[in-house]
């Protein structure tokens, strides 16, 4: 992917030194602030959800406390190669094109991205007072944010299995696919919670991908327009760290890996540290890693 070939490198988003700055990400994957909620707010079932291992990645990368950098995330974003392939991004820095695709991703999150699992029909559920009955009622608009400001009563009221439902969902929502808090639940997500094998068997890794490939494409114009901030969804941690793993001395200005002969497991549990770094570091370090000589591109 990086041995020299006839053809150049496609066209970037913004030609070298050109790259835009940003004050701010407004990143929609809140995992920070929701962990902290859901201790608050369900202790007793966010243990219970912890013991499952399905998202025990998410955990450990909270435990760990790797911080967010915008500055990595906006500066690949400027960075990228406009090769619109499908269930993949392109990247270059230091004129060395990285992919950035559903493998790596799987390889960075450790998420399912198996979609040859069997699943279930999504089905609707009878009216039982609880967790299913409060999304469904409510015009199948309520959202995560709506649920914690307005019905934290409510849901102490529940049992003990629509908590746990609850649990998931934030998970799923507002960390795993990233979505805005305030943006009305997705049906979909509603009925695979009501049913944990489906939790257990869904390949979140290919919907959380999705979602942030999405959400790059869309921001593509928009920064342009030099923005002082824009908003983001997905699993954008995910993105981070394999900039991180892809450029060894990325990863050792924004954190330190815990075990540095890691190999068998998600990538984003080796990692901790405030992740923070400017642009002109982020600036420095391209110019230095830099190669003489021309680096093509295999298509």
């Amino acid at each position: 992917m990086i041995v020299g070939m006839s053809e150049e490198l496609p066209k970037r988003l913004f030609k070298p030194g050109e790259e835009t700055q940003v004050h701010q990400i407004n990143n929609n994957c809140k995992m920070v602030r929701y962990f902290k909620r859901l201790m608050e707010w369900l202790p007793k079932e966010l243990e219970t959800v912890k013991k499952d291992p399905v998202f025990a990645q998410i955990f450990k990368l909270f435990d760990n406390g790797l911080g967010f950098s915008a500055r990595v995330i906006h500066g690949f974003l400027c960075r990228e190669l406009l090769t619109y392939k499908d269930h993949e991004l392109w990247f270059v820095f230091a004129r060395r094109p990285l992919r950035f695709s559903l493998l790596e991703f799987h390889a960075v999150t450790g998420l399912q991205c198996d979609t040859s699992l069997s699943l279930k029909e999504l089905v609707d559920w009878d009216d039982d007072g609880g967790f299913w009955s409060l999304v469904i009622r409510t015009n199948k608009g309520i959202s995560i944010f709506e649920l914690w400001e307005h019905h934290r009563a409510a849901v102490k009221k529940w049992s003990n299995a629509d908590r746990i439902r609850l649990v998931y969902l934030c998970i799923i929502v507002c960390m795993v696919c990233g979505r805005d808090e305030k943006a009305p639940i997705p049906i979909k997500y509603v009925k695979l919670v009501m049913d944990l094998e489906q939790v257990q068997n869904y390949p979140w890794g290919v919907a959380s991908f999705d979602l942030l490939c999405e959400s790059i494409a869309e921001k593509r114009d928009k920064l342009k327009e030099n923005p002082k901030s824009y908003v983001l969804d997905g699993f954008t941690y995910g993105l981070q760290i394999w900039a991180m793993e892809a450029i060894p001395k990325l990863g050792k200005l924004c954190g330190r890996k815990l075990n540095k002969s890691f190999k068998n497991g998600p990538r984003c549990v080796n990692w901790m540290g405030a992740a923070k770094i400017s642009y002109e570091e982020l600036n420095k370090l391209e110019n230095i890693l830099t190669p003489k000589v021309n680096i093509y591109f295999n298509k």
